[in-house]
């Protein structure tokens, strides 16, 4: 099963498309996670395309999608932990590195799945689904919307559609919705809403690292990225927590050529000893360094696509 998924993969990377998996499993058998065969140094498929672990060769360069639909452990929870994007299914989903039966074996400790890995675990506390939905049809939907953002791969631009939103469209509503008084606390996802397409935006991780908002829409047509701090949480302030999703979402978009958009209200970077155990320095540096690396990945690719555009010409 493992080189199959990874011959799809491949194909997927080499003809560069995205790549949706649907999962749903309860782990490896223990006779295929042995040794070399499991950590992808196995021969590779018989046309020479994939190995087992090709998850890697393709990260950043074709999107990989993940929608749990159902009770996913192991390498299915692996697989989700390496896409660009990955939704699951409230109520009837759930993902975890091991099911209760391996936990009781392995610590002795009786467990639950939900407690392991629901989706209201993930929603709020880790951070790892980017949207959970209430059920499998608004995690298939998601997907699709996902999709229709994103090019098929990093070595094209984000499909432009016309919305019927006009670039020139002036928001009446921000000049209220900001308050003049620094220290009234306002929903900035209002004002993300009055500013993108039509209002729709397609959040990550909306009830993780609430202070923060992450997401994709399009503005005058073009798909974009959101990065904005909520001062309706904790006044906006940066914390770990923030800096981790932004990150991330941040490497997203630059790999697959989607301009990031920064809305920013904010007193700072959180302090203190709690702080500084929880590696907040390490994290804000991060954090700079990712926005640097991101303005000089942003002119390579610039220069990339002049060039094909000279050369297709």
């Amino acid at each position: 099963a493992n080189r199959k998924a990874a011959y799809v993969r491949g194909l997927a990377h080499r003809h560069g498309y995205p790549f949706v998996l649907l999962l749903e499993s309860s782990a490896n058998r223990f006779q295929s996670m042995m040794g070399a065969q499991f950590a992808g140094d196995a021969e590779p498929s018989a046309d020479g395309t994939a190995p087992p672990r090709a998850d890697w060769m393709a990260e950043g360069r074709s999107p990989m999608v993940c929608a749990v639909l159902g009770t996913a452990l192991g390498a299915a929870s692996f697989q989700t932990m390496d896409a660009e994007f990955s939704c699951l299914a409230g109520g009837t989903a759930a993902m975890a590195l091991a099911g209760p039966p391996v936990v009781q074996g392995g610590i002795g400790v009786e467990t639950t799945t939900e407690q392991l890995g629901s989706g209201e675990l993930h929603a709020t506390t880790t951070g790892f689904i980017d949207h959970v939905a209430d059920d499998e049809d608004g995690c298939l939907d998601a997907v699709r919307r996902f999709l229709q953002l994103f090019p098929d791969n990093s070595r094209e631009l984000p499909p432009r559609v016309c919305t019927g939103d006009p670039a020139e469209r002036r928001s009446e509503e921000l000049t209220s919705l900001v308050p003049l008084d620094h220290r009234k606390p306002y929903d900035m996802r209002r004002v993300v809403e009055a500013v993108v397409d039509h209002g729709e935006l397609l959040e990550s991780r909306p009830r993780y690292a609430r202070n923060i908002i992450c997401g994709w829409a399009r503005i005058d047509g073009w798909s974009v990225g959101i990065i904005a701090n909520q001062p309706r949480h904790l006044g906006g302030i940066v914390d770990v927590k923030a800096v981790v999703k932004a990150v991330r979402f941040a490497q997203v978009c630059n790999a697959y050529n989607i301009p990031l958009v920064f809305l920013q209200d904010q007193p700072g970077f959180i302090v203190g000893p709690d702080s500084e155990r929880e590696g907040a320095l390490r994290q804000v540096v991060r954090l700079m360094n990712t926005r640097s690396e991101e303005h000089t990945s942003e002119l390579q690719s610039l220069a990339y696509l002049v060039c094909r555009l000279l050369l297709e010409k």
